[in-house]
């Protein structure tokens, strides 16, 4: 016997030009944002090493230091 069931599929959705740069272009801009934090990071890495002498001596503070290091990466 032979079932005349049917599936139902959702409607497929066209990707168009505009879309695929859409797209690209989120994926683009979340990588930059990985960058972006990387190298805060290793700013603050860097910046975290010094002494207080040395902080104080390019006007920077340890408990800012995370704010002050991101400061520069990152859009606050």
């Amino acid at each position: 016997m032979v079932s005349t069931a049917q599936t139902v599929h959702p409607p497929v959705r066209h990707l168009t030009s505009g879309r695929i740069r859409a797209i690209a272009g989120n994926i683009m801009s979340f990588f930059d944002s990985v960058g972006r934090i990387r190298k805060a990071a290793e700013e603050y890495q860097r910046l975290s090493l010094l002494s207080d002498e040395q902080l104080a001596a390019r006007g920077l503070s340890r408990e800012t230091l995370p704010q002050q290091a991101f400061r520069d990466y990152l859009i606050l």
